[in-house]
């Protein structure tokens, strides 16, 4: 599960994280989920590979203030051919969600810059985690 503090330079000026703000956390928590999957993902960008998200959902629930340590837990949801979904929840050191987002990603081709199937040995790492919460 990734973890971090609001800090200062993440609040708008009502004083709250502003809504944009929330995306990065989710996209960081994304990163730090397939590390520790032990998803190569710069071993993909190398081969040509890129993750893209293509479709994004979000629901705010609660706002974050400064100094809040929150939580991102994210698993897995539908595999597809050439796509596939995350679904993560935001919560605070008091359990309480702050947001929850879907997202639908794929990886694109550098060269065609079009969506291709998932490689074998990632598809088989999504198989592997099932709805497990990282």
């Amino acid at each position: 599960m990734f973890q971090t503090t609001v800090q200062s330079t993440h609040l708008d000026m009502f004083g709250h994280v502003n809504n944009a703000r929330f995306l990065e956390y989710f996209e960081w928590a994304r990163w730090d989920w397939a590390r520790r999957a032990d998803v190569d993902l710069m071993g993909y960008i190398a081969r040509g590979l890129s993750p893209a998200a293509v479709w994004m959902g979000i629901t705010y629930e609660r706002e974050l203030r400064m100094g809040d340590e929150i939580l991102v837990a994210t698993r897995v949801g539908a595999i597809g051919h050439k796509s596939f979904t995350l679904h993560q929840e935001l919560r605070g050191a008091d359990g309480l969600r702050s947001a929850c987002l879907e997202a639908k990603l794929v990886f694109v081709s550098g060269e065609t810059r079009r969506a291709v199937p998932l490689p074998v040995e990632f598809r088989e790492v999504l198989e592997g985690l099932g709805e497990e919460n990282l």
